[in-house]
């Protein structure tokens, strides 16, 4: 016998099919925001300030429907845990969108600038924090950590090439000061990318609070918490 779904289980459904779709948006913002840096373009850029406010929407759209699923089928237990995780995800992708969109600022703002002859490390960063986003957007989809090791190692991996591209930066800049402006553009620019690893990392943690009911707890500034849960 074919188990029915619950209501609670098909709008939850739609839900979800929204998030994959804010978030597949989100990362086909990051990409075209770094290739409208990379070829200053700046009607790549446009295109990416649209993005943002499409996901910005759909991000108020997803709020208001999971709003309306907690005052109608009062979720408790696991359904309340996802409900919650879609409430502080949508936040992060909402976020990843706009760090796309300060990318395609930065874009606009060196229109006329030349880059540094030799390539930094940026590119590599961008589709590291592109396959994270696609990880832990999909750990959600499937109600998985299993990949949260895997998603730890490329955040080490993204803040080294974070430390490179200063380095690289540094380099560029000793040798020509007069690239002091485009320096300051690729900083702003790794800045951004690495604090959409960041984000990416979020969102399998909150992942992973939804799937086990386990909490993964950072000492702050020597605060912590001991409880979980």
């Amino acid at each position: 016998m074919v188990q029915r779904k619950r209501p609670i289980d098909r709008e939850m459904d739609e839900i979800y099919r929204k998030v994959i779709e804010m978030g597949s948006i989100a990362q086909k913002s990051i990409l075209l925001a770094v290739e409208s840096f990379k070829e200053l373009d700046k009607e790549k850029a446009k295109k990416v300030f649209e993005m943002d406010k499409e996901i910005y929407c759909m991000s108020i759209e997803i709020e208001q429907k999971t709003l309306e699923l907690i005052a109608l089928r009062a979720p408790v237990a696991g359904d309340l845990r996802k409900v919650g995780t879609i409430m502080k995800i949508i936040t992060n992708i909402a976020r990843i969108g706009r760090y796309a969109s300060d990318i395609a600022e930065v874009t606009v703002g060196l229109e006329q600038t030349e880059h540094f002859k030799n390539e930094t490390s940026l590119t590599r960063m961008a589709e590291l924090v592109v396959q994270m986003v696609n990880i832990s957007l999909n750990a959600f989809m499937q109600s998985s950590k299993e990949k949260i090791n895997e998603l730890n190692r490329m955040e080490e991996e993204v803040d080294e090439l974070f430390d490179r591209t200063f380095k690289e930066v540094f380099t560029y800049v000793s040798d020509d000061p007069k690239k002091m402006r485009t320096g300051i553009a690729h900083s702003f620019v790794a800045r951004y990318l690495e604090r959409v690893g960041d984000h990416a990392q979020e969102i399998m943690e909150r992942v992973s609070y939804m799937v086990s009911g386990e909490r993964i707890i950072h000492d702050v500034k020597g605060m912590s918490c001991k409880k979980s849960g």
